[in-house]
């Protein structure tokens, strides 16, 4: 098996990056079955329309005892939400963490439509934060204005919103 790549490998566009490095041999219970826990952590959902991205930080919220769903479209995302905040309901998402770039439904347009919802009283109240890597002053009042409450900007965080 193959654990190394190219740079020009990973950026070529037929690269099929699910299987990138070999990680779902390296790291199998992750993404195939669901880590039982003794004491369940906070619900948090995750939308990216990249599997890559979505089997890496799904990984790492699993190992921080998180219960993790995820979505690869906002519509996806949206439906979720409203199945699962749905008012009475007695386990919700707490936090959306959302990919801001994604295709036919992007990530500002999925939290003003959650944010409506949630003023609308439709859906129980939830967290919501921008996944991306961009770090313009449009981009952090995109986020702003589609009721992001924070934003991850690469390494480090923007808390300035």
């Amino acid at each position: 098996m193959k654990y190394t790549t190219t740079l020009e490998e990973f950026k070529h566009p037929s690269r099929d990056r699910s299987s990138l490095l070999g990680i779902r041999t390296l790291f199998p219970t992750v993404d195939q079955t669901p880590l039982k826990v003794a004491r369940a952590g906070p619900k948090i959902l995750l939308v990216d329309d990249d599997p890559l991205v979505l089997f890496a930080v799904k990984g790492m919220l699993v190992r921080l005892s998180c219960d993790v769903l995820t979505a690869t479209s906002g519509s996806q995302a949206i439906e979720i939400v409203a199945s699962t905040n749905r008012p009475g309901a007695t386990t919700c998402i707490e936090l959306a963490i959302i990919d801001a770039n994604m295709p036919v439904m992007n990530g500002y347009d999925t939290a003003a439509l959650l944010t409506k919802r949630m003023d609308k009283a439709e859906v129980r109240p939830l967290h919501l934060v921008c996944l991306s890597a961009q770090d313009s002053a449009a981009h952090v009042e995109l986020c702003r204005r589609s009721g992001m409450e924070l934003v991850s900007i690469g390494g480090g965080i923007n808390e300035g919103l």
